[in-house]
């Protein structure tokens, strides 16, 4: 980022940290809701295939087993807004209308 102080891009960091951390309470709201909460069985064989650049360095067993039940609880989340989704997709190819002269 060219050109910005040290305060601009601070804020800029905080304004994404913030989004980000915005994003994954809304998906773990949801998976609240809609009872898409992994079960301790899938927490625990999730947990035995643990993989630090998706999961993090390893910690302690209780904060392990939170870090891939929120994990595993936000992929379910995103799949079901996307399987519930109103919104229709894009077309796979652009249409382009002419606009007729008068």
């Amino acid at each position: 980022m060219r050109g910005q102080t040290v305060e601009e891009f601070r804020a800029w960091l905080h304004a994404q940290a913030e989004r980000k951390l915005r994003s994954w309470l809304g998906l773990l709201l949801v998976a609240e809701k809609e009872g898409l909460a992994p079960t301790d069985a899938e927490v625990e064989a999730a947990a035995a295939h643990w993989d630090a650049k998706l999961d993090g360095e390893r910690t302690f067993p209780a904060n392990d087993a939170r870090k891939v039940r929120q994990r595993l609880a936000r992929e379910r989340a995103e799949q079901f807004i996307v399987e519930h989704s109103t919104l229709t997709p894009p077309p796979d190819e652009p249409i382009v209308q002419k606009v007729e002269s008068k």
